[in-house]
């Protein structure tokens, strides 16, 4: 029994900023009532910021979540932008995603096709199928055929349902 709880233990102390703030976030019951899991959602907001600042990009496009949902905070689709802009340009496709999305539909920015153009390419390019999807929607004709193909090529089932 000493064995596992030192076991245990040693695990907890090998465990990231991120890791530790991933397993309190999908351990809280959001059916309570939120004073009872603000403390929980205060330490997820604190660890996963230390882990973005010690560049842990997944880290930082999890914040930028929490911030574009509100989720724990007040909503501040600004924070969301600049942690899912860090996320993109350290190789994150999701969050190159979700970059686009906001600019496509003018989600704490103003909206602009060509920035989501863009975005949703880089995400595209490197074979994330939801940005193909994205990307599909802003084109027309054979090129808009094309990022349906291989959202569908890449498991989309939405892109493949709509190439019948």
């Amino acid at each position: 029994m000493k064995k596992l709880v030192f076991l245990l233990s040693f695990k907890f102390l090998l465990a990231s900023d991120y890791d530790l703030g991933f397993e309190i976030f999908k351990n809280i019951d959001f059916t309570k009532e939120h004073v009872e899991y603000e403390n929980d959602l205060k330490k997820v907001y604190d660890l996963w910021s230390k882990a973005c600042k010690d560049k842990n990009i997944q880290a930082c496009y999890d914040l930028g979540y929490l911030y574009e949902s509100g989720i724990g905070t007040k909503q501040d689709y600004k924070k969301a932008i600049n942690l899912y802009a860090k996320a993109c340009e350290n190789k994150l496709y999701e969050a190159c995603c979700s970059l686009g999305f906001m600019n496509a539909y003018g989600i704490g920015t103003k909206q602009n096709t060509k920035k989501a153009t863009k975005f949703y390419k880089i995400a595209c390019e490197n074979n994330y199928a939801l940005a193909c999807y994205f990307l599909a929607s802003l084109k027309q004709g054979k090129v808009a055929l094309k990022y349906l193909k291989k959202a569908c090529d890449l498991g989309d089932l939405k892109a493949c349902e709509k190439l019948k």
